[in-house]
């Protein structure tokens, strides 16, 4: 199966208090797509970004963490259907250790038999 994520929008919560909120759309063999909503706690932001807490920052955060995420969630068998929500808080992609963001994560292909992840 190839999948195409797309960042769709990404939703600062206001004064840092609130879940930080990417979309994506994933759609499966170029098919009509599926929503996928990726929400980052304000735990996450106290406990992994440090001192790294700008706007921009946050929003390259809770877009690549997602990115990376759903990446994940493909590659072990989940549809774009069954995923629907991701909430990164104590646990994320790779943890534990640091949190890897994808660097690709605007628009890219998955192959879900592959370990292949394309930016575009």
């Amino acid at each position: 199966m190839r999948y195409e994520i797309e960042l769709k929008e990404t939703r600062l919560a206001e004064r840092g208090r609130g879940d930080d909120v990417a979309l994506f759309e994933v759609r499966e063999n170029g098919e009509k797509g599926e929503q996928v909503t990726v929400y980052l706690t304000p735990l996450f932001r106290v406990l992994q970004m440090k001192g790294e807490r700008s706007p921009e920052a946050r929003a390259e955060m809770v877009a690549g963490l997602g990115a990376r995420a759903i990446v994940e969630r493909l590659h072990s068998g989940e549809g774009p259907q069954e995923i629907e929500r991701v909430k990164l808080g104590e646990s994320y992609p790779g943890a534990p250790g640091e949190p890897e963001p994808l660097d690709e994560y605007e628009l890219f292909v998955v192959d879900a038999q592959e370990e292949n992840v394309e930016g575009q």
